[in-house]
């Protein structure tokens, strides 16, 4: 998958301008794939957040 296009893809899902049926028509990535980047972007995004609070206590 092209890496550009899921970058582009992601951009336009954060816009909360354009659907997902708008996204993967523009972007040309299946909506499988769409969902599937979301997915694993807030999955790294929570584990990045337990990875901080850990940290955190003392």
């Amino acid at each position: 998958m092209d890496k550009q296009k899921v970058k582009d893809a992601l951009r336009l899902y954060d816009s909360g301008q354009y659907s997902v049926k708008d996204i993967i028509r523009i972007t040309g990535i299946s909506q499988g794939s769409l969902y599937r980047k979301i997915k694993e972007r807030e999955s790294k995004n929570i584990l990045k957040k337990l990875d901080e609070l850990a940290e955190l206590k003392p």
